[in-house]
């Protein structure tokens, strides 16, 4: 959506996404795609809608605590709080 706002609308644009996979033996693999039209329009209506939660101060915390990505979340304290009360 970036690319398309700064001068690139009338192209189209491949995404590239380098993932390192962390296992025994890590490899790095690459994975290309495109979006829609479609795409770009769910994209922004979503976006609008959590600008939207942000705005009135909405919180929704993360069910998953035991995540291994919540161990160091600057939100986890937050999310615990919330589920305590």
């Amino acid at each position: 959506m970036a690319a398309r706002s700064n001068g690139f609308g009338d192209r189209e644009i491949l995404l590239r996404f380098d993932c390192l996979i962390k296992t025994k033996t890590p490899k790095f693999e690459q994975y290309y795609t495109t979006r829609t039209e479609a795409d770009f329009k769910r994209a922004q209506k979503k976006i609008i809608e959590v600008w939207k939660g942000i705005s009135r101060g909405i919180f929704i915390p993360n069910d998953g605590s035991q995540n291994w990505r919540c161990k160091n979340c600057s939100y986890k304290k937050h999310c615990d709080e919330w589920f305590e009360r």
